[in-house]
């Protein structure tokens, strides 16, 4: 176990805050959410560090600006 994720465990929105958003369109504070979110699970250490910095988070970029997408929220855990 890498961090004390207790909290994350009851309410998943703090590490992957989806319904809060749906609250804020839903409130008209922002416009829409996007179609597609995306998470990375798991410790990332090492080798997977140059991975996810060459591969993974360049291809994530790329279908968000696909999808037009003007703001993103990163949340750590």
């Amino acid at each position: 176990k890498y961090y004390d994720h207790r909290d994350a465990d009851i309410d998943p929105n703090v590490i992957f805050p989806l319904d809060r958003f749906r609250a804020l369109v839903d409130q008209g504070i922002v416009g829409e959410i996007g179609p597609r979110n995306f998470g990375f699970m798991g410790h990332i250490d090492a080798d997977q560090v140059g991975i996810l910095n060459q591969l993974t988070a360049p291809e994530v970029a790329a279908k968000l600006c696909e999808d037009g997408i003007d703001f993103a929220f990163l949340t750590p855990a």
